[in-house]
Order: structure tokens, then sequence, then C-alpha cells
């Protein structure tokens, strides 16, 4: 019997086939969309965000913190300096120390087959996602080649797929339209945590931490757009004749201009 890293009994069976394709509910995930949610954000609606991920629903904070950064120009810079950083890092498979003949051997076929990955640097890349989100999850597609079970691809996964245990909030699970979400099956995914901050999965990720200014610094550039769409042009004069509903006045006070033909 072979155990994995948790010491339960190892399903081989699951290297054949992926999690994705296992039932409609998580088939569906492919199909979904983003929710945009850092259009119109308002501090009460992102108040909701953060909490509900607190309670495990990670779904819109994964939302939120991807308009963070295709929004945000600065967050985008700052955070591609320290993916490229970790990509560009030399990096290396060991065997432990005081290693028996046997780990050694393991350690350098292990290597070669890291080595022979199409688009390792990619890899390292998506699994750095986490710094922002907290975490990164790849699912890994198995081949069986000369009798040994490798690793063909890592492909990312969107963070909103997810969710967070109900009695875990550090347990990351897979989406399938229960409550408590799909046990990660062994073998069948590269999971990264990356602790920004202290806290659970829900906390760690440094999107949570800029949250809030992000959504104050939207604020003022709404304004600035704003401004500058006026900034320059004459004085604009209102009027109105004897006899003008309120509604009328209303109107003209929204936009300078009141059709009374």
């Amino acid at each position: 019997m072979i155990l994995d890293s948790n010491g339960k009994p190892f399903d081989k069976s699951t290297l054949e086939k992926s999690q994705l394709d296992e039932t409609a509910q998580t088939q569906f995930l492919k199909h979904e969309f983003a929710g945009h949610l850092g259009k119109g954000l308002t501090p009460q609606r992102l108040n909701q965000i953060l909490h509900r991920a607190e309670q495990g629903w990670i779904v819109d904070q994964c939302d939120l913190f991807e308009d963070m950064e295709e929004r945000d120009g600065h967050i985008c810079a700052e955070l591609s300096k320290r993916k490229r950083a970790i990509s560009g890092s030399e990096w290396a498979i060991e065997a432990p120390k005081n290693a028996t003949s046997q780990e050694n051997k393991l350690t350098e076929t292990i290597a070669e087959i890291f080595a022979e990955l199409p688009d390792f640097e990619d890899v390292i890349l998506n699994l750095s996602e986490a710094i922002g989100f907290g975490f990164a999850n790849l699912e890994i597609t198995w081949d069986l080649i000369g009798g040994i079970w490798q690793p063909r691809n890592l492909t990312h996964c969107p963070a909103r797929w997810f969710q967070l245990s109900t009695t875990d909030r550090n347990e990351i699970r897979l989406r399938d339209g229960s409550s408590n979400g799909a046990e990660l099956w062994q073998a069948g995914w590269l999971v990264h945590k990356h602790k920004a901050k202290s806290g659970d999965v829900s906390r760690m990720g440094l999107h949570r931490a800029l949250a809030f200014p992000y959504l104050f610094k939207h604020y003022a550039v709404n304004d600035l757009a704003e401004f500058l769409e006026i900034y320059g042009l004459p004085m604009r004069l209102g009027s109105y004749p004897n006899g003008a509903s309120d509604n009328e006045k209303r109107k003209l006070a929204q936009s300078g201009r009141v059709d009374w033909s």
C-alpha cells in the first residue's frame, strides 16, 4: 500500500483523469465569468466581500483581487516586479541530508523530469499569483512513461474556482456546488500558499491589505476624471422661465440643460 503525505492510502486511478471533469458542477467552472467587482465598488460592498471571504466564500474576493491587478497599473507593476524576480531565480531539486544511494538516484530522476517540463518558468510565474491572492492552484496532468508516472502539464486554475472548508479555513477545496466543496485529489494539484501577512488563507494575500487603499484611490480617480471633462471650458449658466416646475429645476441643476420645446 502506498500512502500520501498525509498518511492516507493513495489512489493511483486519479492520475488518469481530471477532477474538473468529474462532475457537471466542476465542469461548469470552466464556463463561468468573473464578476468584475472592482467597478462601482463602495466601502459597504467591500466590507461585505471581505467578511464573506472570512467565512470561507472567497469567490467575490478573488474577483475583486483580479480587477485590482487589471485596473490599477501601480499594483500590477509592483506585483510584476516580485513575480519576475522569482521566475528569474535559479532553482534545484536536492536530496535530503544524509540521503541514501536510492534517494540520490530518485532525486536525479525527478530533477530530469522537471527540467523537461515545457515552460517551467510559466509554472513559477503562475504559482507566484499567491502573493496577491494568498494561494495559487495548478492542476497536474500525468502521463505513464517508461513505467513512471510523470507530470505532463501544470495548468493554472483561477482562484475563483475554489473555496475554503467550513471547518478549516486553511483547507482549500474545489467548488462543486456543495456547502463544503470537494477535497482536492491526491497528487492532482500543485498548491502554493503565500503568507504576505499572518492569518488564514482568506486573509494572507497582499491584495487583502491593498483593498481599501485601492477603493479610496479610485474614488479620487473618478473625481479627477469628472474634473478634467470640464476643466478649461467656459462657465455654464443655466436659467429657467417663470413657472418652471421643481422637476425641471432639478434637471437643470443636474445637467445644465433643459429642453423647453
